[in-house]
């Protein structure tokens, strides 16, 4: 694909609420390359300044720094996904990334929906595969393909999906609950999946991709040698859609969870803790009986005794109505997310960069926000345009990336669905 013509969003940073806007430059979002269905990660090649997308529709395609597309795709598993939806799905292609060691051993490891595995329940939906396959010259090797984790799902959303590999070498992959709402219902058991430690839904898992095949749990997971599913590293998460490893302090993982009516929010995760979806939903208790209810009393501890882990940031969800003052409300699905290292934008390092996929479902109504890491409770601000001076862009948000200089890039559709070729790669640049 030639190289798109490059258009700029101006975009100033927001009045704050205890960030200090003088401080904060003007950037604008450049636009790098399209033609993708629903991009929703960005990851440099190991080794080169290209970049991987992934397309949720089932490719991923490499682009170079000045969006130029190569000849053949990275990677295409759309022979073996389960058939999506032609119009909103949260199944497909969801993430990659790349063996550590990448010279040493060329490997991409995928999170994708394959068909119902046979011996699932008959009624459910799909099963989630966490696949490696062998790269020579930049193309997977379908054949190669190694599933390392099969994980059932009841419905086709809340499927998370995202890979990431530890400074210790280790994977991290995070799995939404299962789906439907309220982490009730057809697939979902009492108490909810997320708090049920026998089983991987509603997780943040961790194995190790080089020892024992498929993979082996590391001995220091919390639950290797007592009751709890070795992989579990952390648990009590809804539906992380966004999880990055901090570049100046990588043993900071953070996740964006998206909420259920009320809340969205962003989480340190640390070994062990517990961050409880379905007894909490930002910093407030949940009833999934009553989830819109804005008076549950929020539990201390789980029902084993350990304390509930707070998130570092929540904002209020648009479509919640029985808030009494939604003045701070920001949008309906959180996006994350990256922590900004570039040396273009010096005024932005070591923030957290992230979104919200729309205000509404359409049109499209997609937020950029930022945020500042310090103390235990983060503020934000909205990144705004000069055209939308709301802070509102005309997409929705679905994915953000860093390339190896640590530049940000932001991904975004068109369309609220899977239907059609409006897939965006932006890069956040210096103002001219």
């Amino acid at each position: 694909m030639p190289v798109v013509a490059a258009t700029a969003l101006i975009i100033t940073l927001a009045s704050p609420r205890s960030l200090c806007a003088e401080t904060l430059p003007k950037v604008s979002l450049v636009r790098l390359a399209e033609g993708f269905v629903s991009p929703v990660s960005l990851v440099p090649l190991p080794g080169s300044t290209d970049l991987a997308v992934v397309d949720q529709a089932g490719i991923v395609t490499v682009i170079d720094a000045a969006g130029n597309r190569r000849n053949r795709p990275l990677l295409d598993v759309r022979s073996k996904m389960t058939k999506l939806n032609g119009g909103f799905d949260e199944r497909g292609l969801l993430s990659i990334a790349f063996h550590p060691r990448f010279s040493e051993k060329p490997l991409v490891y995928a999170y994708y929906s394959a068909p119902l595995q046979e011996g699932a329940p008959e009624d459910w939906d799909h099963t989630s595969h966490v696949s490696s396959f062998a790269v020579t010259e930049w193309k997977a090797d379908l054949a190669s393909e190694n599933v390392l984790l099969r994980i059932n799902q009841p419905q086709f959303n809340h499927n998370s999906g995202c890979l990431v590999f530890g400074q210790d070498g280790h994977l991290f992959i995070s799995t939404g609950d299962g789906g439907a709402g309220s982490d009730s219902g057809k697939g979902h058991v009492k108490g909810g999946n997320a708090q049920d430690i026998e089983q991987l839904l509603g997780k943040i898992l961790r194995i190790n991709v080089d020892g024992k095949a498929p993979y082996t749990s590391p001995k220091d997971n919390p639950f290797v040698g007592v009751p709890g599913r070795d992989e579990i590293f952390a648990w009590g998460v809804r539906n992380p859609w966004g999880v990055v490893l901090d570049p100046n302090s990588p043993k900071q993982l953070i996740i964006a969870d998206v909420g259920q009516d009320r809340y969205a929010e962003v989480n340190i995760i640390k070994r062990g803790h517990n961050y409880g979806w379905h007894l909490c939903e930002g910093f407030e208790g949940f009833d999934p009986k009553k989830p819109r209810a804005t008076d549950v009393k929020k539990p201390r501890k789980d029902k084993f005794g350990n304390p509930l882990t707070d998130p570092v940031l929540v904002y209020k969800n648009i479509k919640h109505t029985e808030f009494k003052d939604d003045s701070d409300a920001v949008g309906s699905s959180i996006t994350g997310g990256v922590v900004h290292a570039g040396d273009s934008i010096p005024e932005l390092k070591g923030k957290y960069i992230f979104g919200d996929w729309s205000q509404q479902w359409t049109p499209a109504k997609g937020s950029l926000l930022v945020a500042d890491r310090s103390g235990n409770k983060w503020s934000m601000q909205p990144l705004r345009t000069v055209k939308h001076p709301d802070g509102l862009i005309d997409a929705y948000v679905t994915g953000f990336g860093n390339d190896t200089q640590g530049e940000t890039y932001v991904l975004t559709s068109g369309q609220p669905g899977l239907g059609a070729v409006k897939g965006i790669v932006w890069k956040l640049s210096p103002a001219n």
